[in-house]
C-alpha cells in the first residue's frame, strides 16, 4: 500500500484519521448525546449506549484478547463475530441484538461522516426486529390481579401501577413521569 506525503504528515503529527478506535468513536457519541439531553434526547438513550460500549468492551477483551480496536479494523466479519458474542454468550434474543446492532451503526455512522473510517462494516449487515406475539389479560385475570394479597408494600405498589397502566393504557414510561399535579388535574376536569 501507497501513502500519500499528507497522510505521513498527518500520521505523525498524530490527526492521522485511521487511528480512531471503536472505543474512542463510543465515547465520542456518548458524550455528543450527553450535550443535548434536556433537548432533544432522554437520560436512557445513554444509558443504551453506554451499554453497548460495555458490550463491545467485553467482546474485544473475551473473544479478540484486546482492550480496544481500530475502526480501520471493524470489518463485517468483526460485526458478524459481535453480533453471535451478544447472542451466545450473552444470552440477548433477537430484537435485544438488533437494538443493540442499530446503535453500534449508528456510531459507525458518525465515524463515517467525521472520516474517520472510509468504508462501512455494516453494509452487508442486516437483522429485523421480530413482533413479539402480545398476550392480553382477561376481565377476570385482571380483576385476580387487583385483589391479590402481596407481602409487601413495595410489590403492592408495582402491582398497582402495573392495574393503572392496563385501565389506562399508559405505557410505564408515561406513568413514571406522572405527579401529584397531574391527577389533581385531571380530577378538576372529570369532577
Amino acid at each position: 500500500m501507497l501513502f500519500t506525503s499528507h497522510q505521513v504528515r498527518e500520521f505523525v503529527l498524530g490527526n492521522d484519521s485511521s487511528q480512531y478506535t471503536l472505543l474512542e468513536a463510543l465515547d465520542y457519541q456518548i458524550n455528543h448525546l450527553k450535550a443535548r439531553v434536556g433537548n432533544d434526547i432522554a437520560p436512557a438513550t445513554i444509558k443504551s449506549y453506554e451499554v453497548v460500549k460495555r458490550k463491545v468492551i467485553a467482546f474485544l477483551q473475551s473473544e479478540r484478547a484486546m482492550e480496544d480496536v481500530l475502526l480501520s479494523e471493524v470489518s463485517y466479519q468483526f460485526i458478524s463475530e459481535f453480533d453471535q458474542f451478544i447472542r451466545v454468550k450473552q444470552g440477548l434474543h433477537n430484537n435485544g441484538v438488533v437494538k443493540n446492532m442499530q446503535q453500534l451503526k449508528r456510531v459507525i455512522t458518525v465515524a463515517i461522516s467525521n472520516e474517520w473510517i472510509s468504508k462501512n462494516p455494516f453494509a452487508k449487515y442486516s437483522c429485523k426486529i421480530i413482533e413479539p406475539k402480545r398476550v392480553f389479560l382477561t376481565w377476570e385475570e385482571l380483576k385476580s390481579l387487583e385483589e391479590l394479597m402481596l407481602p409487601n408494600e413495595r410489590l403492592a405498589r408495582v402491582r398497582d401501577v402495573f392495574v393503572f397502566s392496563c385501565y389506562t393504557g399508559l405505557a410505564y414510561s408515561d406513568v413514571s413521569k406522572l405527579s401529584k399535579a397531574h391527577i389533581s388535574q385531571w380530577m378538576v376536569r372529570i369532577g
